[in-house]
């Protein structure tokens, strides 16, 4: 990836690069724009698991250590920033990509109502899971969520209940109001947890059909409203990088004298 990106950034000499998430590409973009001098800036910054997480924890370090500025998702991401000591006015509070993306794809899509199937999202059930989701289809309808994320989101919107064993929807069910069983111990997204319609269950029989039975016959009435998870966390980078504005978790935004630049997206390389 550094032998495809240095090229690139050298013709290209951007004013600024970011980079998303927490894989190998997001350090592999803060060490090349660190090496030639370009401002990084690191989005979904502050997100952490802890050791169980492995190389991808040590990923989000080393993006977050290098990054000029950090855009933080939710205040449990501005919390853990602070406490690893980083300054913050490096930090802004934007909110979640996420949502916008949730949000650009179901304003573009058939609207959905909810018909009671599970939606399951699993990348590797065990025996127990396996045999809680069968017992589960005996009663209400469980449908295989598809890899296209419009076909899949669409689903999410019209499910009465999610079950996952990854991140992968969690913020998703969280803004639609949608009750999602997270078969992990731990996420990097706490937020989903705390103010979200997510819950983490250990992954076995008896305790994933425990919590099926409570998602299904208590889900709340209304979707619950997470700060600034309102599809406007890409309009708030934009204006941080073009004109200035910053976006504290103390207060509202504050604006700054523009800076005379231009957001460019460029396609990903394969």
């Amino acid at each position: 990836m550094l032998q495809r990106l240095d090229p690139a950034l050298t013709e290209l000499q951007p004013d600024v690069v970011l980079a998303y998430g927490d894989d190998d590409a997001a350090t592999v973009a803060a060490l090349a724009t660190g090496a030639l001098g370009i401002r990084f800036g690191h989005v979904e910054a502050g997100l952490r698991r802890g050791a169980a997480a492995g190389g991808d924890a040590m990923s989000a370090l080393v993006a977050d250590r290098l990054a000029d500025v950090l855009f933080a998702p939710s205040r449990d991401a501005v919390a853990a920033l602070k406490a690893e000591g980083v300054v913050e006015e490096r930090i802004q509070f934007v909110g979640s990509v996420r949502v916008d993306a949730l949000r650009w794809v179901l304003e573009r899509s058939p609207a959905q109502v909810t018909t009671g199937y599970i939606l399951a999202r699993l990348q590797g059930s065990a025996g127990e899971v396996a045999a809680a989701l069968a017992e589960l289809g005996r009663l209400v309808p469980v449908i295989t969520a598809p890899d296209a994320y419009r076909e899949r989101v669409g689903l999410v919107a019209g499910a009465a209940l999610v079950i996952t064993d990854s991140d992968d929807l969690q913020e998703e069910t969280s803004y639609l109001g949608v009750p999602c069983i997270t078969l992990q111990s731990d996420t990097d997204h706490p937020a989903t947890c705390q103010h979200g319609t997510n819950r983490l269950v250990a992954a076995g029989r008896n305790t994933l059909l425990a919590a099926a039975d409570r998602a299904l016959s208590r889900r709340p009435p209304a979707r619950p409203l997470i700060e600034r998870w309102d599809g406007r966390a890409a309009d708030r980078i934009a204006r941080v990088l073009c004109e200035g504005v910053e976006f504290p978790a103390e207060q509202e935004s504050i604006a700054a004298a523009p800076r005379g630049r231009r957001a460019m997206a460029l396609p990903q390389m394969a």
